[in-house]
């Protein structure tokens, strides 16, 4: 998947709902820190047939 789902940080466990939203973890806050472990739940819903960041 392209940007903004797929980054160079470390994306995984996603999930799409029937409503075309896809959640997923992701580590991209730790950009630029050192020794940084953490992950988030992010969101993308589809609209116009791409992806958008939200």
């Amino acid at each position: 998947m392209s940007n903004p789902i797929s980054t160079l940080a470390r994306e995984s466990t996603a999930c799409m709902t029937l409503g075309n939203t896809i959640y997923f973890s992701s580590n991209r806050n730790c950009e630029g820190k050192e020794n940084c472990y953490t992950a988030d739940l992010f969101y993308s819903r589809l609209r116009n047939n791409e992806y958008q960041s939200v």
